[in-house]
């Protein structure tokens, strides 16, 4: 979660004229080479049958039409608009799992879980409470219109220069 939330928030000042597409293949290329550095510490490697390869292959084209939507998602709305959805996510990882993998969650796990879910909700409700509205639905202008921080401030390098 950690890892998605600062790919959330990179992505949010990278500037428009840069394609979805190629965010996602970095994202992609990224998680591989971290992969295949975490790989290094299995010590009993065997080698992948059809099946397993099958599934491989489709959970990368999973992965990578999901990095492509939330790459969508972080450039049209605020991150705080869209981080209740990550806990459809994480229902979802659970339930797929469960199917395709037969790999039932833990207690750690589910109480992880719980614990991000009611720390979420605990945050919807103050929000309401206080009568705020999610930067979404206020009209305040995001990161992407224009660039974020990061490009701001080269922007701004680059006529300080001239």
């Amino acid at each position: 979660m950690l890892a998605a939330s600062g790919r959330d928030l990179l992505t949010k000042t990278i500037r428009n004229d840069i394609p979805a597409i190629i965010i996602t293949l970095a994202t992609a290329g990224l998680l591989t080479i971290g992969g295949a550095v975490l790989g290094t510490v299995e010590q009993d490697w065997s080698m992948m049958t059809w099946p397993i390869m099958f599934k491989l292959v489709l959970a990368a084209v999973f992965l990578l039409s999901g990095y492509q939507f939330v790459v969508f998602a972080v450039r049209l709305a605020d991150i705080s608009y869209i981080a209740p959805f990550r806990y459809v996510g994480l229902l979802w990882a659970t339930l797929l799992g469960m199917v395709i993998f037969a790999a039932y969650p833990g207690i750690n796990v589910l109480v992880g879980g719980l614990i991000i879910v009611a720390a979420g909700l605990y945050s919807f409700h103050r929000e309401r409470k206080k009568g705020l509205a999610p930067l979404a639905e206020t009209g305040q202008p995001v990161a992407s219109e224009g660039g974020g921080p990061i490009v701001k401030a080269e922007v701004q390098m680059l006529k300080d220069k001239k």
